[in-house]
């Protein structure tokens, strides 16, 4: 009889043991599997906090961390404005922009570009822009000037020389000493650089007058700041400008 209970109780151990139901000496942990599905994790934007000029341009991208398979794209927006008081954006790519500044900024104040996973949107980076004030000198149409930008007593003249698409500027210098006009992103940057894609540079000269050539499409309404690669912010005036017009 005992030999039969032995064998009873050996076959029932082995049932649970075949099916996977725990027997009284396994411990259960119900959900102790976790069940990651795949998708955004995260979605950061770099740089996360810059200061701007009114008119300067800055390219952003996105971080994003993700699990498994997923589209990476995301849509971008402004928040802290209206209309174009808050600045524009350029899209890339999709995960990169080109943010630019508004023309006028009449005080310091601050708005934020928001990137927003496609994939899942609830899943957001955003950036914070400190946008400050930055007066830029009255436009002098090239026509009064000959196309012309001259350099003398360390200045730049005029301040802001405003020409057309396919304009050929002649740069002439008046001082004994080395100059040049080159263009940067930013004013007071002090490198070489470009704004929608239009840059020039003379390269340093004394008495042969220089000259660059703004391209056909260059966008109307561009500004492009330049400045000196022998003296930086040593100019009286360090920075100049170029800004496309009309016909």
């Amino acid at each position: 009889m005992k030999k039969k209970n032995l064998f009873i109780s050996l076959m029932i151990i082995l049932f649970f043991v075949a099916s996977g139901i725990p027997t009284h000496g396994d411990a259960v942990y119900k959900g102790s599997r976790r069940r990651t599905t795949n998708g955004i994790i995260s979605v950061q934007v770099t740089p996360k906090r810059l200061k701007l000029l009114a008119w300067e341009s800055e390219d952003f991208t996105t971080i994003i961390k993700v699990k498994g398979s997923t589209s990476t794209a995301v849509l971008w927006k402004i928040e802290g404005g209206s209309g174009n008081e808050n600045g524009t954006i350029v899209v890339n790519d999709p995960n990169s922009v080109t943010y630019k500044a508004p023309k006028t900024v009449v005080e310091k104040r601050k708005v934020t570009l928001v990137a927003t996973s496609v994939a899942n949107t609830s899943k957001k980076g955003k950036a914070v822009i400190e946008l400050t004030p930055s007066i830029i000198p009255d436009i002098t149409p090239g026509s009064e000037v000959d196309n012309t930008i001259t350099i003398s007593n360390f200045s730049f003249k005029p301040a802001n020389l405003g020409v057309t698409p396919g304009t050929v500027i002649t740069i002439t210098n008046e001082d004994t000493v080395n100059h040049s006009v080159t263009s940067e992103s930013k004013k007071d940057d002090f490198k070489k650089g470009s704004v929608n894609g239009i840059s020039f540079d003379t390269g340093t000269f004394i008495l042969t007058p220089q000259s660059i050539t703004i391209s056909n499409d260059a966008p109307v309404g561009t500004v492009i700041p330049y400045f000196c690669t022998v003296h930086r912010g040593n100019m009286v005036t360090p920075t100049g400008y170029i800004t496309i017009i009309l016909q």
